[in-house]
């Protein structure tokens, strides 16, 4: 009976801006989170912006738009909620980051005797993430995936090096701002460039459809693949799968041959499925996170999968 290895690729962070990692190089919260994070795309995306924010008592209303589109959704956040400010005792109010007519972030702060203390900040991604995770209550009216689109334009692993290190001097980002250039008018290429930091979520294996749920657990683990051998694996069928279009200079034609990626584990066809509700846009198409899903057999090289999703018990 023949063996699938299933991956579930998950955002580590919310897509952020090279500009916005570069602002935050040093946010201890951003280095934890993204420790257990091993591959990532250098991705572009017309740049989104806050407007229109007010606060109500304990709720903030604001717009989320994208002025190259001019597409925009309203939205309505209640402020006292676990992912936004889960301490009703603090007094907090809201604002925009800088004095800028185009607003990037809000701040969540604390006002006490003429003193601000942030307390937390978001962009519209950290809004459109929770709220397609559905993590926070939020309710937004218009179109939230126009707004996930992403368009690629690298594909990287870092299993052995720190990956704030590898993208601190990543030749081939320099590259992409040299020979890129930004689609909104008076926004900074570096504002539009989006990094997607992914994670191994989870793992299952199934025999003819089915999880091996009657395997014994100890055999089970014994036989998964190393985590590192998964990304470095993941990072060679993005490239295969996204194409021409993408800065690599490595496109490893003989995939899924590899020293270092699947080929050699038991099963006979392994793949990999973006949980996050994303769209990964290239030259030969979109694949759509929730719905697509990369499938590689040991003899062929891998294909998209739309629309597929594999059952299993929990």
């Amino acid at each position: 009976m023949k063996l699938l290895f299933q991956s579930n690729l998950e955002l580590a962070l919310e897509p952020i801006s090279v500009e916005n990692l570069n602002k935050h190089k040093s946010d201890s919260e951003l280095h934890r989170v993204l420790q257990d994070s091993s591959l990532y795309l250098i991705t572009k995306r017309p740049v989104l912006f806050f407007s229109n924010l007010e606060k109500i008592k304990n709720t903030i209303t604001f717009k989320i738009v994208q002025p190259l589109t001019r597409k925009e959704i309203y939205c309505t956040l209640p402020i006292y909620q676990e992912e936004v400010i889960n301490d009703e005792n603090l007094e907090i109010e809201v604002g925009y980051n800088s004095d800028r007519s185009q607003h990037q972030d809000i701040y969540f702060f604390t006002c006490k005797k003429g003193e601000q203390k942030v307390i937390k900040w978001f962009t519209p991604d950290t809004i459109l993430t929770l709220f397609l995770s559905e993590k926070i209550d939020c309710k937004i009216s218009g179109d939230v995936r126009a707004f996930t689109i992403y368009e690629v334009k690298y594909v990287g692993e870092a299993v052995i090096q720190n990956i704030w290190k590898r993208l601190a001097k990543h030749e081939n980002l320099q590259r992409i701002l040299t020979e890129e250039s930004s689609d909104t008018q008076s926004v900074k290429l570096s504002e539009e460039l989006m990094v997607l930091f992914f994670r191994v979520s989870d793992t299952y294996d199934y025999r003819g459809g089915h999880e091996t749920l009657n395997l014994d657990y100890q055999e089970r683990i014994k036989n998964s693949p190393k985590t590192a051998n998964i990304y470095y694996d993941a990072e060679k069928a993005l490239i295969n799968v996204l194409g021409s279009g993408l800065f690599n200079k490595r496109v490893y034609k003989n995939y899924p041959q590899s020293k270092d990626g699947l080929i050699n584990e038991s099963f006979d066809s392994w793949s990999y499925s973006i949980i996050d509700r994303i769209t990964l846009k290239y030259k030969g198409g979109t694949i759509e996170g929730g719905n697509d899903t990369i499938l590689i057999s040991k003899k062929n090289k891998p294909v998209v999968l739309k629309n597929w999703k594999m059952q299993h018990n929990t």
